[in-house]
């Protein structure tokens, strides 16, 4: 399939809007490019980058409020961080004070990266330098409404990760591959939450879990 086909169907599936796909295929260039030097995805994917990656990612929006704060950690090449501040953010001169979308990334080159699609698309995003571990609250705008994450590890640790990010109301949207149950078995040993299990647009068998209400079993001493 031609990239170009590639788009259309993305567009058509998720029927979205032309200002949207210019900043979306503004994104995949850059991310073509970079790739050269700086390999941010597997270069096996690069061929179905818009199935593989954009639609992934994008398909979170059905599970969030746009007019919401978004936390994504270990951003990476800003999937799905960057497609959803793509998604929902206006260009800088026209901000919109109701929504914002932080990337939370320890790899110097990857933030690199990311600022430069905000500045080439004009996309506010709030991008920090930092290991998730280290990260300060303070620098968030506001309590998260979501925290996204792909990729980035077994749920048990995941739980771990973002649990100090979680308030009351927030909400983990959570990539999950055709393992999930196991995980979250696994995490059941060390945490309390509630999860809906959304099945994934993009593969068969995998899951978008919605992850609410996190909070340790581990007693402190």
């Amino acid at each position: 399939m031609s990239l170009n086909r590639d788009q259309a169907q993305f567009q058509q599936d998720f029927k979205v809007p032309a200002d949207q796909m210019e900043r979306l295929a503004r994104y995949a260039d850059l991310l073509r490019d970079w790739q050269k030097a700086k390999n941010l995805v597997s270069q096996t994917t690069l061929q179905s980058l818009w199935h593989r990656h954009i639609s992934d990612s994008y398909q979170l929006l059905a599970f969030g409020r746009e007019e919401a704060h978004w936390l994504d950690i270990g951003s990476g090449a800003g999937l799905p961080g960057i497609i959803v501040a793509l998604a929902i953010l206006k260009p800088v001169e026209s901000p919109n004070r109701a929504r914002s979308v932080t990337l939370l990334e320890a790899n110097g080159r990857k933030c690199m990266f990311l600022k430069a699609v905000s500045r080439e698309t004009q996309i506010p995003a709030n991008i920090i330098n930092a290991r998730i571990e280290q990260f300060s609250l303070e620098k968030l705008p506001e309590t998260p409404d979501y925290i996204t994450a792909r990729a980035l590890a077994p749920l048990p640790k995941l739980c771990g990760l973002i649990s100090r990010f979680m308030g009351s109301e927030t909400v983990a949207l959570i990539h999950k591959g055709q393992d999930f149950a196991s995980e979250i078995e696994e995490a059941t040993k060390y945490w309390d939450f509630d999860v809906l299990q959304h099945p994934s647009r993009i593969e068969d068998g995998s899951v978008i879990l919605a992850i609410s209400n996190l909070k340790s079993r581990l007693k402190p001493n």
